[in-house]
């Protein structure tokens, strides 16, 4: 019953797990914190406390919560509804991109922009947290490339196709208009084109299963699923099935695994073990190399797993999987290495 896992605690972290999340950058797909500041002011500079139990929806991280469980790859994603003019969605995303080069501008707050390979490799090197934004939904361009070309020059780096509403690209998994028979647009295709081109990572979270093995058909460089549960552990609208896990493998790409225990396993109150199952499940269906984290912290998920209360608490996954048989170089390709490695596919060179 549900409400028993109440009474969960999760396994305090080990030294060997706290080793693992010192040695290896750590990447957590898509966060929506740039949302929560949007909302509500948010400063993520500071670390914050959640003032109700289980930390539900929002005030999941902040940067010195990343910090303490050693995340330096950091996916924002960039929210905006689909409801008012193009103009104005592209001006919420903007906002989010201000606030993020505010950050950024601050030396104290150790944030750098992934813009490349040696942007990448000098932040890391440097131990600081790379900023990884992407676009959630194609709607926020509204079939306008050249906006995507605007968000490109101010520095996102992945780009989902749909959100909680069908657009002009295709159709969402499940909210308005969604479908399960159609497929991407002639514009979504060009899309994924001028994507791919713009060397951005394309997130296929949220879309459909038409449209989303349409769109790894078209591809020749890896996608990623930046938080997406698993049918194959708990069958869910929200979750991708074995197919698609494959459709990503063929092109080695990588699978965020979100930390909501509704689509983990069905439950409000499900426990940081289940996150931990669905992980176990993803390595033996399609191998520890395209298994990665992505929380969607901050993402309204109406509870975060019973022994995960923020971000920081990332080690007490780790040291599940440790008493699970997982290896130290199975976890360092979990928790940060997978991530890397797509990114090494994708990003331009950059300067040394």
């Amino acid at each position: 019953m549900s409400w028993r896992n109440l009474f969960y605690r999760a396994p305090a972290p080990s030294a060997r797990a706290w080793r693992l999340h010192r040695e290896t950058p750590v990447a957590d797909l898509h966060v929506d914190c740039l949302l929560t500041h949007a909302l509500f002011g948010t400063d993520l500079a500071r670390r914050h406390r959640h003032p109700a139990p289980l930390s539900p929806f929002v005030g999941h991280y902040d940067l010195p919560r990343a910090k303490e469980s050693g995340v330096q790859i950091w996916g924002l994603g960039l929210v905006a509804p689909p409801w008012p003019a193009k103009q104005r969605r592209a001006a919420l995303v903007d906002r989010q991109l201000d606030y993020l080069d505010q950050l950024e501008a601050e030396p104290a707050n150790g944030l750098f922009r992934i813009a490349d390979l040696a942007s990448l490799d000098r932040g890391l090197a440097a131990g600081r947290i790379g900023a990884l934004p992407g676009i959630e939904g194609a709607h926020t361009i509204g079939g306008d490339l050249g906006l995507l070309e605007h968000f490109v020059a101010r520095g996102i780096r992945y780009f989902g196709l749909t959100h909680f509403s069908s657009n002009e690209a295709g159709y969402c998994a499940a909210g308005y208009r969604s479908s399960t028979t159609k497929g991407l647009s002639d514009f979504g295709r060009r899309l994924v084109e001028r994507i791919e081109q713009s060397r951005l990572l394309l997130d296929l979270a949220h879309l459909n299963k038409p449209g989303f093995l349409e769109a790894c058909a078209m591809l020749s460089t890896p996608p990623i699923v930046s938080h997406t549960g698993l049918t194959g552990a708990h069958p869910s609208w929200r979750n991708i099935d074995d197919e698609q896990l494959e459709a990503v493998a063929r092109l080695d790409g990588v699978v965020g695994i979100i930390a909501s225990p509704k689509f983990l396993g069905g439950e409000i109150f499900g426990t940081l073990e289940k996150m931990a199952d669905v992980a176990d499940y993803a390595r033996r269906a399609i191998g520890i190399k395209h298994v990665a984290i992505g929380s969607d912290m901050d993402g309204w998920l109406e509870t975060l797993p019973v022994g995960l209360p923020d971000g920081a608490a990332w080690p007490r996954l780790t040291e599940i999987l440790l008493r699970r048989g997982w290896s130290d170089a199975d976890l360092a390709a979990f928790l940060g290495g997978n991530v890397r490695r797509v990114l090494q596919a994708v990003l331009p060179a950059g300067k040394a």
